[in-house]
């Protein structure tokens, strides 16, 4: 997981108190606060599974009704921090969709759930 955020771990600067009385939102996605010292990183998140991602998106040769599948893909710019990287996973075959630049990521242990509606 770290390797994905090498950029991030490497380039972004490191909270500061003017920083947090600026910053509106003071938590990370898994709820804990953003606090002095810490890194932030970025990441795109979504809770639908891989396989439904590459078919909706025609990475894959997945048989679909597509007159029927909705093509829309939830995703969510969320933040986290170093200490948070157990908390999630990653599909290697995701990365290339955004040239490395911001991960894309999911929570470890996935629930399946219906994405059809």
């Amino acid at each position: 997981m770290k390797e994905l955020f090498k950029k991030q771990l490497e380039n972004n600067i490191v909270v500061t108190e003017e920083m947090l009385e600026k910053i509106k939102i003071k938590k990370y996605k898994n709820g804990d606060d953003i606090k002095i010292g810490d890194k932030v990183l970025y990441a795109i998140f979504t809770d639908m599974p891989e396989e439904i991602i590459k078919a909706k998106t025609n990475f894959s040769n997945a048989p679909m009704e597509r007159n029927c599948e909705s093509h829309e893909i939830k995703f969510e710019l969320i933040t986290l921090n170093e200490s948070q990287f157990d908390l999630y996973t990653y599909d290697e075959r995701l990365q290339y969709e955004t040239n490395g630049n911001i991960p894309i990521i999911q929570r470890k242990n996935n629930e399946r759930q219906n994405y059809n509606s």
